[in-house]
């Protein structure tokens, strides 16, 4: 059984329906009666999903791993961003207006058993910046919430920190969206691993009073955490095309062979 998990808030492109996609709503506990989506929730059980505007997709995420029978192979996406297994080896994005998702989305999750026979996780390509992923969080976000969790790493686990460290300060890749497909036992550990060092953080930190592009911290902290555990342990990895569900743009610039050749030059230039 394959359980892709697809986190909604609000229904903004329409619900997409596949044998393997398992819609979420996040964030529910907060949500109007109007705003209810045909789906599970999570805000039932074990759920932390008043949380929801501080941890964006992850309640979702955290309510499925203590609440659901898991299935054999566990994934993760959101509403508008999906795996795109049809096309492997061609560029990393392909983008797609709201209504035409119901027609080219199609079950294109049938290979991942057979992809997860020779790889451990199937993960989005990286992100390319011009600077370091320090850089980047540095002009972004507020550096030191980062620091907090680099300590929180170095105090819960210590043996991840070279390979955090790497990520962070001397590499200028990263995978975006928070996206994943494991197999249950590589889940359950991950599961284990992450949250122990969120809930750490989010201990340490409050970002009550930040602006909307910085009050999702611990969405920002997993994506970089989900990085650090495929790295540490070396994980096979198999990288799928991301579909975007986009209403205003084409084309992504991350995705621009130029961008992406300015951005490796910059990166070695900002080096020396």
């Amino acid at each position: 059984m394959i359980d892709i998990l697809t986190m909604y808030y609000r229904n903004h492109f329409g619900i997409v329906q596949s044998d393997h996609l398992y819609p979420i709503q996040c964030g529910r506990s907060d949500a109007r009666e109007k705003e209810i989506l045909e789906m599970d929730g999570d805000d039932t059980g074990m759920n932390i999903s008043g949380r929801n505007k501080y941890w964006s997709e992850i309640t979702g995420l955290y309510w499925y791993w203590k609440n659901c029978e898991h299935a054999d192979i566990i994934g993760l996406c959101s509403y508008r961003r999906f795996f795109n297994l049809r096309n492997p080896w061609r560029k990393a994005f392909i983008v797609h207006k709201s209504k035409e998702l119901r027609f080219r989305f199609r079950r294109d999750y049938e290979q991942v058993e057979s992809i997860l026979e020779n790889h451990d996780v199937i993960l989005p390509k990286r992100y390319l910046y011009r600077q370091s992923i320090y850089q980047i969080c540095r002009r972004n976000y507020r550096i030191t919430d980062f620091e907090i969790l680099q300590k929180v790493i170095e105090d819960k686990h210590p043996a991840y920190i070279t390979t955090f460290n790497r990520i962070f300060y001397e590499n200028n890749e990263l995978l975006g969206h928070n996206m994943f497909i494991f197999k249950k036992e590589l889940f359950n550990s991950y599961c284990t691993w992450v949250f122990d060092i969120l809930f750490e953080t989010e201990r340490r930190t409050n970002p009550t009073d930040y602006p909307v592009n910085q009050i999702r911290l611990y969405g920002y902290f997993h994506e970089l955490l989900l990085d650090c555990y495929v790295r540490h342990h070396n994980l096979r990895e198999y990288h799928s095309q991301l579909l975007w569900i986009d209403d205003t743009h084409r084309s992504v610039r991350f995705d621009w062979p130029l961008y992406r050749l300015g951005c490796r030059v910059l990166y070695f230039l900002n080096k020396r």
